[in-house]
């Protein structure tokens, strides 16, 4: 696509300026010019947690036709202090217990049109102060909002089994610190949201 910065291909069922999904995210040096990272269609296992160390970001796939699987023992994307970060058209498989996005002390991040499969803990585990999930699939796990979130979007989303709770409100995981900047989860609108077939409960 012409909107791209840089492409990533898995090497078989594309060709891109990359086949490391981390490669193609560190060349994009320059914070204060717009990036967009176009997975193209694939199949990508990344060996380790996949660290988005900047903001101003589009990191978009191609639906189905793109699938990542995550590493077993830690998160598939890690956002740690980034602002303005999307994204789009993802199609993430995690097969045990770690999320395949999970965001510490972001800001405005948002997570749109994509699908989660896997294990049946939480997909998502995000603190932002901004935070928008909309029209994701999720089978099974579901959304876990930390403490220090707010104006927290969740909508039109389809959370199928799990452990858990399909969205969870507060607390937070051991490896996650307190955040300075608020107390809890602060103004949530969680609207149009099927959750069904949770270990748990719908929302909590």
């Amino acid at each position: 696509c012409c909107c791209c910065s840089v492409t990533v291909g898995d090497g078989v069922q594309s060709t891109g300026d990359f086949i490391s999904i981390q490669d193609a995210i560190d060349s994009l040096t320059n914070v204060n010019v717009f990036g967009e990272v176009c997975i193209l269609a694939g199949h990508y296992i990344p060996g380790a947690t996949i660290n988005v160390t900047r903001g101003n970001l589009l990191i978009r796939g191609c639906g189905l036709a793109t699938r990542i699987d995550g590493p077993p023992l830690a998160p598939t994307f890690l956002l740690n202090g980034v602002s303005d970060v999307t994204f789009d058209e993802m199609n993430i498989f995690v097969d045990a217990g770690r999320p395949a996005i999970q965001v510490q002390a972001g800001n405005r991040i948002n997570i749109v049109h994509s699908r989660f499969t896997g294990g049946a803990q939480w997909r998502i585990v995000a603190q932002s102060a901004g935070l928008r999930v909309e029209d994701c699939e999720f089978d099974p796990g579901g959304i876990w909002v930390l403490d220090g979130s707010s104006e927290v979007v969740i909508r039109e989303n389809s959370i199928t089994g799990g452990i858990g709770p399909g969205i969870g409100l507060g607390g937070l995981p051991a490896d996650v610190p307190l955040s300075p900047n608020a107390t809890g989860v602060v103004a949530v609108e969680i609207v149009e949201n099927l959750i069904s077939l949770a270990g748990n409960s719908g929302i909590s």
